[in-house]
Parts: structure tokens; sequence; C-alpha cells
């Protein structure tokens, strides 16, 4: 391979894309590696299509030019309900592609009558380009129960990291 060109990519990070290639320039061609590539890239679900394209360039040299379609990764829900304790109303912001760097940010929230939850999360699926996901997340949740006599508020911290030990065979 003697070029690798990515193209189409406005908001998203070069390094995102090249982070998720099998095959790098340099290294011997073969279409099975590029077909992975690809397939690791639309794996990432931040783009609508992901199409690669093989040029000759001289004797046994190729030019591989990678072409991505980008899409929106914001996602916002919302949601009330009605039960035997009393209504929920909650919220959830989620950002997938976060500064075009490849990364999750997502904020949750949910208020009854008797508590707040709220939760920050923020996800690297691929920390430092090593294939390992860090993530981190904060949460508070406010507890208060006049009638039986009691309030508490926990707050708490995570912080994680996930990676694939074999095929197929995730620890976390």
């Amino acid at each position: 391979v003697e070029r690798i060109n990515i193209l189409g990519n406005n908001i998203t990070d070069e390094a995102v894309i090249r982070g998720e290639l099998t095959i790098d320039e340099g290294d011997p061609f073969t279409d099975l590696a590029i077909q992975k590539s690809v397939a690791e890239i639309q794996q990432r679900n931040i783009f609508k299509n992901v199409n690669y394209e093989v040029l000759n360039s001289s004797e046994n040299k190729k030019i591989v030019n990678i072409t991505v379609e980008e899409k929106p990764t914001g996602e916002i829900s919302a949601g009330a309900g009605i039960g035997t304790s009393g209504s929920t109303f909650a919220i959830n912001i989620q950002e997938n592609n976060w500064l075009g760097e490849g990364k999750n940010v997502g904020l949750d929230l949910e208020v009854t009558s008797e508590s707040i939850i709220g939760t920050f999360s923020y996800n690297n699926p691929n920390y430092d380009f090593l294939g390992n996901a860090v993530n981190y997340s904060i949460s508070s949740q406010t507890n208060d129960k006049p009638d039986q006599g009691y309030e508490n508020s926990v707050t708490s911290a995570n912080v994680g990291t996930s990676f694939e030990q074999y095929k197929d065979i995730f620890l976390s």
C-alpha cells in the first residue's frame, strides 16, 4: 500500500478514522485487510456510509481511497410517566462524536416527586489508539421523603476500562 486517502470527513478527525484501520501505508496489500478496516470504521456508528476504492499507482503499489459520509451523531430523548409511586420525568442527551474526536458524552436526568437523579458520562472507545475503551461518569441522587422522615443524597464517581482480551471475549 503506497498511500491511504481519507475523503469526506468534515467533522471527524482523520486520526479517529485511521485509528480503526487494520492496514497501514507500507503494509502488503490484501483486499481482506481493506474490507476489515472499512467494517471497523462502519462499526463506530458515526458514519452513514463507508466505501473504498483501490487504484494502481505503479507496479505492485496501490492507493486506497476511503470515502466516508458523516451522519448526525447527537441524540435527545424525553419521557414522562405516572404510576403508583407518583409521576416521573426523564431526559437524556447524548453525543457520539464529541468535537469530531469519536468520543461519547452523555447527560441523563430523572425527576420524580421525591427524587432527582443525574448522571454525566464520558467514554473514549479507542483510548490512545490502543483499542481499549476508557469511561468516566459522575452521578448524583437526592431523595426527600418527608412523610417517612428522611432525606438523603448519594454522589458517586466511576472510572472504568474495557478491552477485547480474546476474539469476542471482552473484559471490563
